[in-house]
């Protein structure tokens, strides 16, 4: 399985590998960079804890130290909104993953015994 690794913008750093990506966010604390943030996600399934468990963030920050000047060269330049493309990716896969259904909300008799007509509906909707 290969991995890919690039350094972006803002301390950024983009790990790709079996599918999961992952963005980590580096930050210059005394001499060395240290990871801060990490925000990942599948491609075509959610996310399993296994997954996550298989971003190597030990080996990405010992790439990161091992070319350090890469990312320093480009820490202050504005980054991308990793965070807004990721939520923008979980809102697609939930609405891609939940078919539409249509309304069911039925108007509750205000007091009871409710009519037999309702209970109807109620069955109705929930055969749906």
């Amino acid at each position: 399985m290969s991995e890919t690794l690039a350094f972006g913008n803002g301390g950024w750093v983009f790990f790709l590998k079996d599918g999961v990506r992952a963005f980590v966010r580096f930050e210059k604390h005394d001499r060395r960079l240290e990871p801060v943030e990490v925000l990942a996600w599948a491609h075509d399934r959610p996310l399993a804890q296994t997954d996550f468990r298989n971003i190597p963030l030990v080996k990405i920050a010992g790439w990161v130290e091992e070319s350090r000047e890469a990312l320093l060269a480009r820490m202050d330049l504005p980054g991308p909104n990793v965070r807004q493309m990721a939520n923008d990716s979980f809102v697609r896969a939930e609405a891609a993953r939940r078919p539409r259904r249509p309304s069911t909300a039925l108007k509750v008799p205000a007091k009871g015994p409710y009519p037999a007509v309702f209970y109807r509906r109620v069955a109705q909707r929930y055969r749906r």
